[in-house]
């Protein structure tokens, strides 16, 4: 998210890969790839470990102006003449021509990309640089999708707003935040989501052009307000105004993947991991999107690699957790769900978990649903946890009627859980019993 903030202490020295990162708003695994493949200006301190780097800001942005430069040709191609045109000629002109279109494609789509960040940040630049010190630390912070990282992320996007409120996109930072807060910390989708909005639309009047705001506003519209259509038109809008956002392409898929048309949310997902390969959360969505659709396998050693490289992550745990549940592998439902709830800190999820693993060693995999099904229904009466949850846990238990109660509490709750209902495999056997409208019809009542 975020494009090069162009013009500011450009000589300025950088001493780590996370600052290097932070200037481009990207993660420290990208900007060492641009390093190693595409030539990225990086020093490194001699004598010392190769850890040890020093890059000079004008440099990166020599370097990311070259980039940005369209290919020059050697010679323009000489087109025939009218009368001398020849069939043959033509055939061969057109061949050329082709090549050279096949040759340079990708050369120019990645310099179109980079093109493309650089008159959009020249756009939105703020002349505060203190701000965009802020702002760049904000989006560095933002990146590493943990509780502790995403409170930073908030004051630090609160504090350049703080120095110029007109900074359009710290706006979109702000309201990024929040949307990841009510995923990775306790705060509630009635408090994250108004805060959301209201940061988004200040930025959209201050550029009605802005992509990551349309996109932000397009998973707000999605998640909070329920309205698919309008959702889709905004995500849609911020890929057209920014054809190289990958969040806005991996939003597009989660609410794609969502109404089960999966070809579309792979083609999304895919186009996200070509802009950004080394993205773990494109990857994570990969995943989940491929254990939907059917893929166990295939989305199953997807998470399982980022529990490998990137073992505090939340999310891969919790995919895992939530397919071994609907499989019955019940230790690895205990194990992974326990990782989820040490990296939330979540004194409710452990205790639903401790009563979870008495009903499990009393009564193997019925045992454990009954105690589960107990703990979360106590949690959801007290507000705690989701009816959704409860609705779940009924469908493993093949009670199909309270099921149905649990999932049109969580609808009178504006629980955006129930969003997920048509993919989830917890509720395929209504799915397959009368397909999506049939399901549409219990969630809903229409």
């Amino acid at each position: 998210m975020g494009g090069v903030i162009r013009g500011t202490a450009e000589s300025r020295r950088l001493n780590s890969w996370k600052e290097v990162a932070s200037y481009f708003q990207r993660d420290e695994r990208t900007v060492k790839r641009w390093e190693a493949a595409r030539g990225l200006p990086i020093h490194r301190v001699p004598g010392r470990a190769r850890s040890k780097i020093y890059a000079y800001a004008q440099e990166l942005e020599a370097w990311l102006d070259s980039t940005a430069e369209e290919p020059r040709l050697a010679a323009p191609v000489p087109l025939p003449t009218r009368w001398a045109m020849r069939r043959t000629g033509l055939i061969a002109g057109l061949a050329i021509l082709a090549l050279f279109g096949l040759a340079t494609a990708g050369v120019l789509g990645w310099r179109w990309f980079a093109a493309e960040r650089v008159d959009r940040a020249q756009r939105l630049a703020t002349h505060d640089l203190q701000a965009v010190e802020l702002y760049r630390e904000g989006w560095h912070d933002w990146n590493t999708r943990t509780p502790a990282g995403l409170t930073r992320a908030q004051v630090e996007f609160g504090q350049a707003l703080a120095r110029d409120p007109r900074f359009a996109q710290a706006y979109v930072g702000l309201a990024n935040t929040y949307l990841l807060l009510r995923e990775y910390t306790h705060m509630p989708d009635a408090i994250a989501y108004p805060k959301a909005e209201a940061a988004v639309r200040r930025a959209l009047a201050l550029d009605s052009d802005l992509a990551d705001a349309h996109s932000a506003l397009g998973f707000i519209d999605y998640w909070w307000r329920w309205e698919p259509r309008e959702a889709e038109a905004e995500l849609k809008r911020a890929i057209a105004l920014a054809p190289a956002s990958v969040d806005s392409h991996m939003w597009l898929a989660n609410i794609l993947k969502v109404q089960r048309r999966y070809g579309e949310a792979l083609a999304q997902i895919n186009r996200a991991q070509t802009l950004d390969p080394d993205s773990s959360a494109v990857l994570e969505a990969r995943g989940d999107i491929l254990l939907e659709e059917g893929d166990v396998a295939g989305g199953r050693r997807i998470l399982q690699h980022l529990e490998d490289i990137e073992p505090n992550q939340m999310w891969p745990h919790a995919h895992l957790a939530k397919m071994a549940l609907v499989e019955g592998q019940y230790e690895a439902y205990l194990s992974e769900s326990q990782k989820v709830a040490d990296l939330k800190s979540d004194a409710d999820q452990e205790a639903l978990l401790a009563s979870a693993r008495q009903g499990w060693k009393a009564g193997g995999g019925a045992g454990l649903l009954q105690r589960l099904l107990v703990q979360q229904q106590a949690l959801a009466q007290a507000g705690k946890a989701s009816a959704y949850d409860v609705a779940c846990t009924y469908m493993l238990m093949n009670r199909t009627d309270e099921a149905v109660t649990w999932l049109r509490r969580a609808t009178m709750a504006h629980d955006a859980t129930v969003l997920g209902t048509f993919s989830d495999p917890c509720f395929r056997p209504l799915t397959k019993a009368g397909g999506v409208p049939f399901l549409r019809g219990i969630v809903f009542g229409t």
